[in-house]
């Protein structure tokens, strides 16, 4: 603090987007879904009724992260929990805190919602599974946070700039790359896209961000 350094100087801003009619109506869904979850869960034992509220948390995180994440989430039915667990917390912890003190992981929580509930009857087993046909129809207009980003990227790209896009979710990371080749690739015809996640090691996170600096435009899109 107060010290002279190489670094930048930060610029901190904001930016907003409405959801689109479609993605409202998913959000809306998902959103009474989990309150109903959790309300449902009230009359159950502690670590139980911890369960009920981490899934609707993952539920609505995923959703809200991307049209991806939200499918990789809620694509599978919620299954039994069985007996309780001593200390499965620590194997969660990862997945639902994003304190600074503790590692987190970029894996969608698909885990707690598969695992970590009650099995539900078969009418809430239904609103899932259309849920997750919701999903896969939520790409281009329909997604005006991919949309936004795209047109944020765009500036920086003109200006000169290398941007660096941080995504919670390995499936974020991976369809908003998608998303930005596809939409920027043909007026940056020598842009390089690389999506860098959890699911690579050491050595192939460094041979990728390597291979960027022989493009002469170059966007990186990364998890934590």
């Amino acid at each position: 603090l107060g010290e002279k350094t190489p670094f930048p100087e930060r610029e901190a801003s904001e930016e907003h987007y409405e959801l689109s009619p479609s993605y409202r109506k998913l959000f809306d869904g998902v959103y009474e879904f989990s309150r109903e979850l959790v309300a449902s869960g009230e009359s159950l034992n502690g670590w139980q009724r911890r369960i009920r509220y981490w899934t609707a948390l993952a539920l609505l995180r995923c959703v809200m992260s991307s049209p991806a994440a939200a499918s990789a989430a809620i694509g599978k039915r919620l299954q039994g929990l069985g007996e309780e667990e001593e200390g499965i917390d620590d194997e969660y912890l990862p997945s639902i805190y994003e304190t600074e003190d503790r590692d987190s992981t970029d894996l969608q929580p698909s885990q707690i919602i598969e695992e970590g509930s009650e099995e539900l009857p078969d009418t809430d087993a239904r609103k899932l599974s259309a849920f997750a046909k919701q999903t896969e129809s939520l790409t281009g207009d329909d997604d005006r946070k991919m949309e936004n980003c795209a047109s944020m990227v765009e500036g920086f790209l003109e200006e000169g700039f290398s941007p660096i896009v941080l995504c919670r979710y390995i499936a974020t990371s991976d369809y908003v790359a998608a998303e930005l080749e596809r939409r920027l690739g043909r007026r940056f015809k020598e842009l390089r896209v690389v999506s860098i996640t959890g699911l690579l090691s050491d050595d192939e996170r460094i041979l990728k961000v390597g291979e960027l600096a022989d493009f002469p435009q170059k966007l990186l899109v990364a998890t934590d």
